[in-house]
């Protein structure tokens, strides 16, 4: 007798791989919103498409993949049944049944996350004084201004040990509302770090730059470095805020797809790393010249960003993807958990 074996995941034989063609305003947020149901599986749909390098920058045309890759199984060649020769069966013997093991459950996928490198030179907008604990005095060469690799003498409040980390910075403009018209802080502009080698024989600290985002200068502030992850976890919100988009990382008052932006609101107002926001325009009013009527405009979605890093009233953001250039004042309000 001739018997054949199959295996559950040969259906996906019949898998149907279907695509997406990418139209203007298309994002892989949006697409995976669409079709998967959650946004936050848009790196799913980067994975499953190799051809993508910049997943923040897909082109009308491209066709989008779906789903994974189809799994092909391949039926195995038909086996032969073999009859065994007649055994003597021995009496049969009750034997207590083991208890049944328990399974224990798969632990929870890890959520998607976002990797974003420049997290250390993204900077921020502080409405209290910084924690500043000493400034750069001189440095080793004579140069005006230093970069990575020199050898700095710095003034510090307090003792401190070899090998330890610091920020350079240096405090920028003030930052006013766009909408209220009220100072919300200072920018901080962060220009490197540096670790503490030793200390001179008149009491300064000896450092070397390790890295360098801006020229540093004689005179430039240190506060310890702050541990801040590049990869960040999305993570939906039980909140309802609005807010809006105060200012820039960049000293421009348009912004777009992959730049840094700074909000109104922080871990007072409940923000948390991951949360994601979308930007809104509301729709102006419009009046009928023939019927004299007013209409409203529909709401539009500009874009949507992503917290990197929140203090206490303000939050580092990044744009994750733009239908338009945004603007300062923009109004922005949180994404929350869906049903």
């Amino acid at each position: 007798m001739i018997f054949f074996l199959y295996t559950d995941r040969a259906s996906a034989e019949l898998s149907v791989e279907k695509t997406h063609t990418v139209v203007k305003g298309d994002t892989l947020w949006g697409i995976s919103e669409k079709y998967l149901g959650n946004p936050f599986l848009w790196p799913k749909l980067w994975q499953w498409n190799d051809f993508i390098t910049n997943p923040h920058f897909i082109y009308p045309g491209n066709e989008i993949t779906l789903y994974p890759p189809a799994v092909r199984v391949r039926r195995p060649e038909p086996v032969e049944e073999v009859i065994p020769e007649p055994v003597e069966v021995e009496e049969e013997v009750e034997v207590e049944a083991e208890a049944e093991a328990v399974v224990e459950a798969p632990p929870a996928p890890e959520p998607e996350k976002y990797r974003f490198s420049q997290i250390k030179s993204s900077g921020l907008i502080s409405n209290e004084e910084m924690n500043t604990v000493g400034n750069i005095i001189d440095a080793k060469d004579t140069k005006v201004m230093l970069s990575e690799g020199d050898v700095v003498y710095v003034a510090l409040n307090d003792s401190v040990d070899a090998g330890a980390l610091y920020t350079i910075f240096k405090a920028g403009s003030s930052v006013r509302h766009p909408a209220t018209g009220k100072k919300v802080g200072y920018r901080i502009v962060t220009l490197g770090t540096m670790e503490v080698t030793g200390t001179d024989s008149e009491g300064l600290v000896v450092a070397k730059i390790m890295e360098t985002f801006d020229a540093v200068s004689r005179g430039d502030l240190v506060t310890p470095k702050e541990d801040i992850p590049e990869y960040i976890s999305f993570k939906a919100s039980d909140s309802q805020l609005s807010g809006y988009i105060v200012a820039g990382r960049e000293l421009r008052v348009t912004f777009g797809q992959g730049d840094v932006v700074y909000l109104d609101m922080g871990t007072n107002q409940g923000v948390e790393t991951g949360n994601t926001f979308i930007v809104y325009r509301e729709g102006k009013t419009v009046k009928d010249k023939m019927s004299k009527r007013r209409y409203k405009l529909p709401t539009t979605t500009v874009g949507r960003l992503l917290v990197l890093h929140p203090k206490k009233d303000s939050s580092i953001a990044i744009i994750l993807d733009s239908a338009e250039e945004m603007k300062l004042g923009e109004t922005i309000k949180i994404e929350q958990k869906k049903d």
